[in-house]
């Protein structure tokens, strides 16, 4: 990031200072925080028109909700997170998070080749930026090569010591698709809190639109070291 700094212009430090809040923002995974962040993201637009990573800020705002959260406006949150980094290429098609982002994007059209192409040029403009490396992890174990997914993931944790709890999660993940499954779970279970936390997300979700469900899984699903489902007595499900 320091290295990025140097490069922008000294008027566009306060545009780079909203990114990096935005960024922070996006770290929660709420939509209320996706919504903080596009603030962010659009003053540091206002500030600097040019600034390629606030319109990929604004693309992962969109990309968060439409991947985890916004199931219903699944195409308005693509074609929103698209646009954005297509913005932000032509802004800066030299800016590795952008190829990631767009990588991502193909990856989830099943645009494969694509995504590899993309994520191929990202690795190439910044094989040692640990927030790049986190993510290509992911995605080369989807497109087959989990070695080089695992390679990279363990160089993303190596890079960056103070880093998320989620990344531990993505490092996990090329080591599953090798059925190295120790190590997958060794990597991964220093990251639980990721899957207590959506499992409560969820519940919350679901309390003002069917509060005896939500009441019955806060009560049965038992969250800790390992999860479980332990309902009080037998319950059948109509499905």
């Amino acid at each position: 990031m320091l290295n990025a700094t140097r490069r922008r212009r000294i008027t566009s430090l306060a545009a780079y200072e909203c990114w990096l809040r935005g960024m922070e923002c996006l770290q929660r995974g709420t939509i209320e925080a996706d919504d903080e962040a596009r603030g962010y993201f659009e003053q540091a637009l206002r500030v600097d028109p040019t600034f390629a990573r606030a319109r990929a800020g604004l693309s992962l705002s969109h990309f968060n909700e439409w991947s985890c959260q916004a199931w219903d406006c699944w195409a308005e949150k693509e074609k929103a997170a698209y646009e954005q980094a297509s913005q932000a290429e032509q802004l800066d098609p030299n800016d590795p998070l952008v190829q990631v982002i767009l990588a991502k994007i193909s990856q989830y059209r099943r645009e494969h080749r694509v995504a590899e192409s993309r994520y191929r040029r990202a690795l190439e403009l910044a094989p040692s930026d640990a927030f790049v490396c986190i993510q290509l992890a992911v995605g080369f174990a989807l497109l087959g090569d989990a070695k080089l997914g695992a390679e990279l993931g363990a160089r993303a944790l190596a890079l960056n010591p103070l880093r998320p709890a989620w990344w531990y999660y993505y490092a996990a993940v090329p080591h599953f698709v090798l059925r190295d499954y120790r190590t997958s779970l060794e990597i991964g279970g220093r990251s639980p809190g990721i899957v207590t936390w959506r499992i409560r997300a969820a519940i919350r979700k679901l309390e003002p639109v069917h509060p005896a469900l939500a009441r019955h899984l806060a009560n049965a699903i038992k969250i800790g070291t390992f999860c479980s489902y332990r309902p009080e007595r037998e319950t059948r499900w109509l499905v």
